[in-house]
């Protein structure tokens, strides 16, 4: 028995040998282990050895220490294997170089073997790189060369406790790493924890390297938390889009700016966003160009998406489909309306698609405001993959499903003024159904229903009381039309603190099944007459916005208030995502 387990290791390695027969490194001990072959019998033992510490540093598995008793090396810990004893002397010195992770080791029959041992940190290179496109300050970019391969968990280190901290863990295994580092803080020694792991998950060690930024630039707001989360969230932060200095800006769960940008989104955009790659997405506004621009969380350009001269005015919105593409509300060029057409851009050839004119879906009439040049105002777009149609809403004639080739669906709407189009309204048989006013965001739940922010804008024409709500609606369509009935709703029970007549956004959390609501104008002041007559305003109360979370019973589970001196400062849209 014994003999025909030594037959199948001599033909295991020789297996292995021929394997491994390119490996300049690895040829000296080859020549050697070939030369124990004929010895097998008379040193098998050795021989075993020698196999288990080659079979180690093949797969990067460094030695932890040696062991010794009265001078005598008795063995050995490997990082995942841990203890070996090397029985009757077979390992006579040891010489290691903590710098470089390696140990050479000598055996009985004067034979030497190279392999890797766990070192210090003067052995890994860290190099941060703060800020390296000149618009994200407090955004660098982390890379960690190691002697041996394993995996790195990168930890900025927090103000405010263990749920401060941003954790970026890469399970990506290799020498090299490049992270994108994010989740300092303005104006001080951030300290960074860097935990190097092995392939199996096990630490290493812990490096530790500071990182000393610039203070915040002025305009921006200040921040307090009236209910805190009671939940665990890691890397929890939001993503908002700040009016009037142009300074998007990410906060984290206690009200600490962690990320913002003074570069790539200088100027007028609209609809900044996370897109599901991770990188920062934004609508370019204004007339005379018209683009969408995709860039790292880092800064660094990745395309831009034009659609000048055809269409121009990025205005309101960029939806990012489920296949990539891009829904953009825009102008047409020499046109004499605004905001009434919706175009799509394929996110691989940058080309315009398709291409909807909702002068030819939607009736001119009377509306919030009277005005033939902005009739509809288009603030969002949505794909419903449902039916492949879009819905979209306009501030000043409702909500609107259209089908992919143009054919008006429904409207939802308050039922005036609909000369014939009163058949694509959808009606309901509540008759205390309160229409929605002046709404934005709109956005479809796991469950079909269609969650928005009603802003009440113009709420019964000014005939009734000021409040906003985010409102979900459960909708069954007909062939045309359909009925519609209010299955929830939040910030009625606030009143005119919470209103707010413009922007503002509601979002489905899907981890929580929750709803993150932003009130962003609660200092605009609306007095509505009618379509003619109607008086805004800006009030010097220092709040300006408001974020809650609140559950499906309405039970706030986190409320951030957002004060600014600035008179107009408002917040167009915020999102709740992961840092990393």
């Amino acid at each position: 028995m014994q003999k025909i387990k030594i037959k199948k290791l001599v033909l295991f390695l020789l297996i292995f040998f021929l394997s491994a027969c390119d490996n300049d490194d690895l040829s000296g001990e080859l020549d050697i282990l070939k030369k124990d072959i004929g010895e097998i019998q008379n040193i098998n033992s050795l021989l075993l050895l020698k196999n288990l510490l080659l079979e180690a540093k093949i797969a990067e598995e460094p030695i932890i220490n040696f062991n010794t008793n009265e001078g005598v090396i008795t063995g050995f810990e490997l990082e995942n294997q841990g203890q070996i004893e090397a029985l009757n002397d077979l390992i006579i010195d040891y010489e290691i170089d903590f710098d470089g992770w390696n140990t050479s080791i000598v055996f009985n029959d004067s034979t030497t073997f190279n392999t890797f041992y766990l070192g210090n940190d003067e052995g890994v290179s860290i190099t941060l790189d703060l800020d390296p496109f000149n618009s994200t300050p407090l955004a660098a970019i982390a890379v960690i060369e190691t002697p041996i391969s394993g995996s790195i968990e990168m930890r900025v280190l927090g103000q405010d406790g263990e749920f401060s901290d941003m954790i970026n863990y890469s399970s990506k295994v290799s020498e090299s790493h490049e992270f994108d580092l994010l989740g300092l803080y303005a104006d001080f020694e951030n300290s960074v924890e860097f935990k190097l792991m092995s392939s199996q998950g096990k630490e290493r060690m812990t490096i530790v390297r500071k990182i000393t930024t610039d203070p915040l630039p002025e305009g921006l707001p200040e921040f307090e938390i009236v209910k805190q989360y009671e939940t665990d969230e890691q890397n929890v932060v939001f993503l908002i889009n700040f009016r009037p200095t142009g300074i998007p800006f990410m906060i984290d769960r206690f009200g600490k700016i962690r990320w913002y940008s003074t570069g790539f989104t200088k100027g007028g955009k609209y609809a900044l966003q996370r897109f599901e790659n991770g990188n920062m997405g934004f609508g370019k506004s204004g007339i005379g160009q018209g683009s969408v621009f995709e860039y790292t969380i880092s800064g660094q350009l990745v395309k831009e998406y034009s659609f000048y001269p055809e269409f121009e005015d990025a205005h309101h919105d960029v939806f990012e489909m489920n296949n990539g593409n891009f829904l953009i509300p825009v102008n047409k060029v020499g046109e004499p309306t605004i905001e009434d057409y919706i175009i799509e851009i394929d996110r691989n050839s940058g080309m315009t698609t398709n291409v909807w004119d909702l002068n030819q879906i939607l009736p001119k009439r009377d509306t919030l405001i009277n005005d033939a040049v902005d009739w509809v105002h288009v603030n969002a777009v949505i794909h419903d993959e449902r039916d492949n149609s879009i819905i979209v809403s306009g501030q000043r004639q409702g909500l609107f499903k259209v089908t992919w080739d143009n054919q008006l669906k429904w409207i939802l709407a308050p039922p005036f003024d609909w000369a014939g189009y009163e058949e694509y309204l959808l009606d309901s048989t509540d008759p205390n159904m309160d229409w929605n006013w002046g709404q934005h965001s709109p956005l479809i739940t796991p469950e079909g229903n269609l969650l928005f922010f009603d802003n009440g804008f113009g709420r019964n024409f000014g005939t009734s009381e000021k409040f906003s709500r985010a409102m979900e609606v459960s909708i069954v369509e007909g062939i045309i039309g359909g009925s519609v009935e209010t299955v929830w709703e939040f910030g009625r029970e606030r009143g005119e603190e919470f209103y707010s007549p413009i922007i503002s956004d509601v979002d489905y959390v899907e981890d929580s099944n929750t709803r993150l609501i932003t009130a962003g104008s609660l200092a605009f002041s609306h007095e509505y007459t009618d379509h003619d007559n109607i008086t805004n305003s800006w009030s010097d109360d220092f709040l300006r916005s408001s974020i809650i979370e609140v559950n499906e019973n309405n039970n706030i589970l986190f409320e951030l208030h957002v004060n600014s001196e600035i008179t107009n400062a408002s917040i167009y849209r915020a999102e709740k995502v992961k840092l990393y």
